[in-house]
């Protein structure tokens, strides 16, 4: 027999597990809908600027280019690192991660719906403007 105690615990965890799948499943819908606008865009984006230019599109990769802003993504990733001669190189790469990590970070300020924060700030716009303030300080020692 279950002691009222006991049953406050296990109800506590099970609410706490719900809790915890719901922001889960939530994050993991917000990124993959965010991904495929990016993606969609960039498709467009191409498909416009070839009719402006007059030539046929990315057609390379994929069914009809539908893959091309994955091989975009992946040719940027591989590219050669160049830097300055005389700089910190340690600061430099700490700003540089600092800078995509705070650009990230400024989305969680968004409020997707009621109860779909993914942070609860109680002044978001201060929060907007202090991360921003933070992101073009790591521009800058980024270089």
């Amino acid at each position: 027999m279950l002691t009222p105690l006991l049953g406050i615990y296990l109800l506590c965890y099970i609410v706490y597990a719900l809790l915890v799948i719901k922001y889960f499943i939530v994050f993991w819908v917000v990124l993959i809908t965010m991904f495929t606008q990016i993606m969609v865009f960039t498709a467009c984006e191409r498909k416009m600027m070839s009719l402006i230019q007059r030539r046929v599109g990315p057609m390379v990769v994929g069914v009809r280019g539908r893959l091309q802003c994955l091989a975009d993504s992946l040719k940027l990733i591989t590219k050669v690192f160049v830097s300055a001669r005389k700089i910190n190189g340690t600061m430099f790469q700490i700003a540089a991660f600092g800078g995509f990590w705070v650009s990230w970070y400024n989305f969680g300020n968004v409020t997707y719906g009621p109860g779909l924060d993914i942070i609860e700030v109680e002044y978001n716009l201060f929060f907007l403007f202090s991360i921003s303030l933070l992101f073009s300080i790591m521009w800058l020692l980024a270089g």
